[in-house]
This record gives C-alpha cells, structure tokens and sequence, in this order.
C-alpha cells in the first residue's frame, strides 16, 4: 500500500478541506502525486488513512472533498459517518458520486477517449513548411536508436527495426504522454536468451521534454514491424508507417463512445467495490495481528481471527483480480487479433481499434486503475500475496 508522511498528508488533507480555489487544490495534488509517484488510485488509499486520521470538522469542509474526489467508495462505511451522513442530516445537497474524477490532474495517459488537438507536440516532432506531417525531432530519433543499439550490444544483439507509437504520435496526447517504441532485432545473428533480453528492455524510461520513452523489444515470433496503435513512426527509416489518424473537426470522445464509456463506468464501479472490500478486510487483519502481538487476553481467539481474516482477504483479492484479469486478456486478445489483421492486409479500418476492450482499458488507465491493478494481477501470479499471507 502506498504511504507517505504524516505530516505532509495532514497538510495536504486539510488543503483539500479548506482551499477555495480548485486550481490551488489540483496544483497541490499534482505536485504530491509527482513528487511521490502517485497515481490516482494509490493517492485514494493514502487518503482514506488521512481522513481517518484527520476528518473535516465542518460541513463546508466536507463539500469540498467529495466534490474534488467523488468516489463511490466515501458512501461506503466507515466514511460514509464521517463525509455524508452530516451533510446529508443538513440537507446539504450532495454530488453525484462518478468513479471519474480530477481530469486536471496528473493525466498523462493519451488516447482514443481524448479531444484531438490541432498539432502532434512540437517537443517530439520537427514541423517544415513544404511537408504535410512532421519528422521526428532528429535529437530524439538520435537517442532513441543509441540507446537501442547500446543496450542491444551488451548483448550481441543487433537493431533491425524500431517503430514509435503511443500517445506522442498521435492528435490525441498529453502533455507527459508515453512515447513507446518497438525494437526489431535481427534474431537470426542472436545467440543469446531471448527472455533475458526482453526483460532488460522492460525497465527503461528514458525522459525527453516532459514525455518518457519505453523501449521494449519484438519477440522473435513477431518479426514483421507492424503496431497496434493509431498511429506509428519508422525511426530507422525515419518516415510515418501509418499517419496519424485525423478525427472529425467535432469529434467528441463522451458521445462518440456513450454506451462502452457506460459499461466502463460499470466496472469501475465494480472494480471500486472490491478494492473497498479489499482495503477493509486488510485492515481488519491488521488489526488482528497487532492484537496478537499485544498478548491478548485470549490468544487463540485472535489466532482463529488472525487466519479467518486471511482467508477472506485472500478471497477478496482473488475476486478483485479476476475482474482485472478479464478486462486485460480481452484487450490482448484483441490486439492479438488486430495485429494479424495489419500483417495480412495492407488496409485496415483505421477506426477498428475503437472497441469496447480497448475504450474499457484506456477508461480504467486515465481513472488511475490500471497501473496498480497490473502490479496486483502479477503480484498475485507469481505468489507473491501467498508469501505475504503465510508470513503473517
């Protein structure tokens, strides 16, 4: 679970209570969530300690912190006493609870649920005046294929492609958004693992103007240089493979996909209560095993607790990554299945990615679901939550 410092949460908490101005809210919020490495998700975890700790004395207070963070989960006991019963026994009307909040803040995650802007960010790519898309700012491109063929050399691998996407080569960006980029290697000159290459290249962030590039190599069963994406860059031969795409001058993303933004919300929801579920449950273990340590009055009854309540944690968490997992294999199954398309064919629907897996995934990334909820799935893959189950 994510934690910070007291005192800094308490400063933080009580500038959430008591700041009129949202802009002055949202600053603070994005500059703890950068400072800290936050996103959305692991912040919430961190205020419901918080509120716990520090809860808003008056009702002007507690208006101010469920409209910034109207999630469902403060309805939910214990908060639901502490944030809307007094302003509820005040006839104070409340807002509606959306699992979507802050769209201000520390949103870098780009994609199909955005507006399109004008213009591809000029931090990333190089405009000229007699050529209708840009080039890759060539300062970039020279890092991005450095970088490559170092840490190919390390071991003895060669480059025989890279290919950008993600949301920097799309209208569709924020500033900060991901600037991913495949790398091709020549496997018929590799004598080395290829698991252990692929997993050196899994780790690399290299920052660029505000944005982060990701280098991840192509497994070798994938050796056409084709991406799933709305758009992708040749670096090697430093043209467009497939432009971006440009949308209706009026698109907008909240009516173009009305109905999956509606079974997104679905699941948000859902996935909102078992990780409630889940938070309560470990705080009821914990609880538990301080109790045991304190030498309580009745040993074996807290022992039988201590064991009922991993059980039922263990069980929680089980519930909450199979809805997970659901939602990420069918957006690799999807993509699966796009890919071969490209490969088999040299015209694509290029509106054919706007499916209700990927509208889902990228709903729950920009929600600040995802990036914890992978750390989770894996986490509960590899056996890790056992291992810290039975250690208690």
């Amino acid at each position: 679970m994510a934690t910070i410092d007291p005192k800094l949460l308490t400063n933080y908490i009580n500038l959430t209570y008591q700041s009129e101005k949202d802009s002055t809210w949202e600053e603070a919020t994005n500059k703890l969530m950068k400072q800290r490495h936050l996103k959305k998700v692991d912040l919430v975890h961190v205020l419901e300690d918080g509120v716990k700790a520090n809860p808003p004395t008056t009702n002007d207070e507690r208006l101010r912190f469920l409209t910034r963070i109207p999630l469902p989960r403060w309805w939910e006991a214990p908060f639901h006493d502490i944030l809307v019963k007094p302003l509820a026994d005040a006839k104070i009307k409340l807002p509606q609870k959306t699992s979507q909040w802050g769209q201000e803040i520390y949103a870098i995650t780009a994609g199909i649920l955005d507006f399109p802007r004008k213009k591809l960010p000029e931090s990333v790519w190089k405009y000229e005046d007699d050529e209708p898309l840009p080039r890759l700012q060539p300062k970039l491109r020279a890092l991005i294929l450095n970088e490559a063929r170092y840490r190919l050399s390390k071991f003895g691998a060669k480059i025989k492609g890279a290919m950008l996407y993600g949301g920097a080569a799309t209208f569709q960006y924020h500033e900060g958004a991901d600037i991913d980029c495949s790398i091709y290697v020549d496997w018929d000159d590799f004598e080395g693992d290829e698991e252990l290459l692929q997993s050196a290249f899994k780790s690399v962030e290299i920052p660029w103007e505000g944005f982060v590039i990701h280098l991840f190599v192509k497994p070798s069963d994938q050796q056409e240089q084709v991406e799933v994406a709305d758009a992708s860059y040749n670096v090697l031969k430093d043209e467009w493979a497939l432009p971006p795409l440009i949308l209706p001058r009026d698109f907008d993303p909240n009516i173009y996909f009305a109905p999956m933004l509606e079974m997104a919300e679905k699941k948000a929801q859902k996935i909102d209560k078992l990780l409630g579920r889940v938070t309560r449950e470990w705080a009821k273990l914990k609880t538990a095993v301080e109790a045991r340590k304190e030498g309580p009055r009745d040993p074996e009854m807290v022992e039988k607790r201590v064991i009922l309540q991993k059980v039922i944690l263990k069980q929680e968490i089980d519930r909450l990554v199979e809805v997970f997992a659901e939602i990420w294999v069918g957006r690799k199954k999807m993509h699966d299945a796009l890919r071969q398309k490209f490969v088999d064919q040299n015209h694509v629907d290029r509106f054919i990615r706007f499916q209700p897996p990927e509208v889902m995934w990228k709903y729950l990334d920009e929600s600040g679901y995802v990036e914890y909820l992978k750390l989770l799935a894996k986490a509960h893959e590899e056996g890790v939550i056992d291992k810290l189950l039975d250690s208690i």
